[in-house]
């Protein structure tokens, strides 16, 4: 039996409600579990309820490093790319947030329960945008700090002909992003990564991106 229901149609999910036989965990999701704390259904089911509320977004910005979720009681914060409008859903224990943005690109793979997630070249390029916390949020990018880590992990690990390649793959898809300052951004700190630019440029970078010099 699936622990979470989508939709209501005839009102019987309603009903079993007002019966005390089932849980609004949102309009339109519902469970027949009365005894899990809503906050574990949400976290067991999480994907599922994003490839539902949101069929066309790309699971991205910090999302991305994020994939393997915390423990209770810690709140999740799930970032996407949405081709169709701004929405947010605040669920127990879980919010998720789409943005307006591209959606599903050929390079963006599928996740769990339909859900797409951002390639790593699409991530970089989407975490490089600067981001503030907002009404409540915390930012949906992650920090120069994070990002410039994050790049430093991948040289480790995969080495410079295989971060080169991430590079142009980034490059490739900027325009279509409408991301090109960003894939400024990715290019030096890979290069800074790589020890073909100095590492100083990196705190540059992100100084000419929040004041739009496009340095």
């Amino acid at each position: 039996m699936d622990e979470v229901l989508f939709g209501d149609p005839t009102g019987m999910l309603a009903r079993e409600v007002r019966l005390g036989k089932a849980r609004r965990i949102y309009p339109g999701l519902y469970t027949r579990d009365l005894k899990v704390p809503l906050e574990e259904i949400v976290r067991r089911n999480l994907w599922r309820i994003v490839a539902h509320y949101f069929p066309q977004g790309v699971i991205t910005d910090r999302s991305i490093r994020q994939l393997s979720l915390p423990p209770l009681p810690r709140r999740v914060y799930v970032f996407l790319a949405h081709p169709a409008r701004r929405r947010r859903i605040d669920l127990p224990g879980a919010t998720v947030v789409a943005r307006p943005g591209i959606g599903p690109l050929s390079e963006d793979p599928p996740f769990a329960h339909g859900a797409r997630i951002a390639s790593e070249s699409r991530a970089l390029l989407e975490n490089a945008r600067v981001t503030r916390s907002w009404r409540g949020l915390p930012p949906s990018t992650l920090s120069q700090a994070e990002l410039e880590e994050w790049i430093d992990e991948l040289a480790a690990s995969r080495g410079p002909e295989r971060l080169n390649r991430l590079r142009d793959q980034a490059r490739a898809i900027a325009p279509t992003l409408g991301a090109t300052k960003e894939f400024g951004v990715v290019d030096r700190l890979i290069g800074a990564a790589l020890g073909t630019r100095p590492t100083r440029d990196r705190s540059r970078v992100f100084a000419a991106l929040q004041t739009g010099t496009g340095e």
